[in-house]
């Protein structure tokens, strides 16, 4: 087998997705169906000002204000905690 093939091949693991995500000069990610943050990178941390563990399991509705418009906009009404 070409092992220039199988390089590029491995190039795409879970490992190396952490690290792309983690070491990204920008705001990454990655949030479930209920929009709950289940992973966020340092520099969203930074940007926002809190801790990986203050922001996982959290949505962007938590740490924002729930009267601004673009909430009404972007998220479903049944997904909205008042």
């Amino acid at each position: 087998m070409d092992s220039s093939k199988n390089d590029q091949v491995n190039v795409f693991t879970e490992e190396n997705f952490r690290k792309i995500v983690e070491y990204a000069p920008v705001g990454i990610v990655i949030i479930d169906g209920d929009l709950k943050w289940r992973l966020v990178n340092e520099r969203f941390c930074d940007i926002t000002g809190y801790s990986k563990d203050e922001l996982l399991g959290k949505t962007f509705i938590d740490i924002t204000y729930a009267d601004q418009k673009f909430v009404a906009r972007c998220v479903p009404e049944e997904k909205r905690e008042e």
